[in-house]
């Protein structure tokens, strides 16, 4: 999708343009990291100012909302030569959490608990060893359905101890507090190698 202008609208009535960061809302079914791009808003160059501040919610309909899957708020980093560029002001909020399987080549899970609401947006994996054979299918789960975007595929050809691969989830990627995050190996490669990964989760802007 793209930026649509029916969606979006100044908040307050008192805003005193470059004086002040104006602030606006901002209601989409593009996803955070869609909206967070350069030139998105591209459209709006001329009303908006460094410093200004979107508020994004993004929801599953914008014509029928049902349910809101992330929120955000986006600061204009610079308006120059009608290119507008932003960054997310949550950014500085990410939690960072690692945990360990002592296995990565038989069929098993760990866990990491959301310690706010939160949304999934990464996963990282790294391996202190090669493993043989076949390929390491790494997936994600919540309450027991599937991360949309939340694998990361290990390959045995050429791995080697620190190999770092990745994964970005993009839907069912929401998180309630004290929730739990499994990750799942399918064991289908050999040797015994450790695998330690690190998922990064956003919090929620209302989250506590």
């Amino acid at each position: 999708m793209a930026y649509s202008k029916t969606n979006f609208s100044p908040m307050g009535s008192n805003a005193k343009r470059g004086l002040a960061p104006q602030h606006f809302s901002y209601k989409t079914a593009d996803s955070l990291a869609t909206v967070d791009t350069l030139a998105y808003f591209n459209d709006i160059n001329s009303q908006v100012e460094v410093g200004d501040v979107i508020h994004v919610e993004v929801v599953d309909s914008v014509s029928t909302t049902t349910a809101v899957t992330d929120r955000g708020t986006l600061i204009v980093a610079s308006n120059a030569s009608q290119i507008v560029d932003t960054y997310n002001a949550i950014d500085a909020g990410k939690i960072n959490l690692t945990v360990t399987m002592a296995d990565v080549s038989t069929a098993s899970s760990v866990w990491v608990v959301a310690p706010v609401a939160c949304t999934f947006s990464k996963i990282y994996s790294v391996i202190n060893g090669a493993i043989a054979t076949a390929d390491a299918a790494i997936t994600t789960e919540i309450g027991g359905t599937a991360v949309t975007g939340g694998t990361i595929t290990i390959a045995n050809s050429g791995s080697a101890a620190g190999d770092v691969d990745s994964g970005t989830p993009s839907a069912l990627n929401t998180l309630t507090a004290g929730q739990a995050l499994e990750i799942i190996t399918d064991g289908a490669s050999t040797n015994t190698i450790i695998a330690t990964f690190t998922v990064e989760l956003n919090p929620l802007a209302d989250s506590d």
